[in-house]
């Protein structure tokens, strides 16, 4: 089958691997959008009950976080599928970069390998043989 013609799907995968880094990009660059939306307000003070969308930087990003970013979120999911979750949310990105990031990289993570191993012995299924 070495002259089958390639599926869309198969040169997406082929145009994504090629441009990785890219991608990278576009996932941190969406990572700190959504930590400007959710955490920098968290640390401004509460705006007045008459401030505006455009004059408040807290109800620009409480309208932008809930009003545009959720909705696009479930409409993305209706629309192109897992694209969104495997690609573009940065819940993933940033699981997906930490899980890249070597063990000699971190004390904490190399210790947590060995503490994973010691609860799944411990609280892990066990078995009803005798």
């Amino acid at each position: 089958m070495a002259g089958a013609p390639r599926t869309r799907l198969a040169r997406l995968g082929d145009w994504m691997a090629r441009n990785r880094s890219r991608i990278a990009q576009l996932q941190w660059g969406i990572v700190v959008l959504y930590f400007v939306l959710v955490a920098v307000p968290a640390f401004l003070p509460m705006p007045p009950e008459d401030a505006r969308m455009f004059t408040s930087l807290t109800r620009f990003a409480q309208f932008a976080f809930w009003g545009v970013w959720w909705p696009f979120v479930i409409a993305s999911m209706l629309l192109i599928g897992r694209f969104w979750c495997g690609v573009m949310c940065p819940e993933g990105a940033l699981t997906e970069f930490a899980g890249r990031a070597p063990a000699r990289a971190c004390r904490f993570h190399a210790g947590c390998a060995g503490l994973a191993g010691r609860w799944s012995a411990s609280w892990g299924p066990r078995s009803t043989a005798n």
